[in-house]
């Protein structure tokens, strides 16, 4: 757990692969929602009801009045010197647009 950990904290990059994967999951308002904008939040460590031993990145979709966010848990990662990258996703989750933020 700890070297997932230590990528989570690390994460500058999510591909194009997970980028599309973000965007098709979920119904048809999230996907519409998330061709207009999609912006990543975070990559942190779950706290419940998220498992807390998975790194989850945290996206927005569409514009801040009716926009959606939901928690992708992150399955895989490249490593490089450089920069860690989220290659592959998961589940997705649903979380409220307001609300507390996930902590790391």
């Amino acid at each position: 757990m700890s070297e997932i950990k230590a990528h989570c904290e690390r994460v500058s990059d999510v591909r194009l692969l997970a980028r599309m994967q973000m965007i098709a999951s979920g119904n048809e308002r999230w996907r519409r929602l998330s061709r207009q904008e999609l912006a990543i939040d975070a990559a942190v460590m779950g706290m419940p009801p998220l498992n807390p031993d998975r790194c989850y990145i945290i996206a927005r979709a569409g514009p801040a009045h009716e926009g959606e966010r939901r928690a992708f848990e992150v399955r895989d990662f490249a490593v490089s010197a450089a920069r860690t990258s989220v290659l592959l996703i998961g589940h997705a989750y649903d979380l409220p647009l307001g609300g507390a933020e996930p902590s790391p």
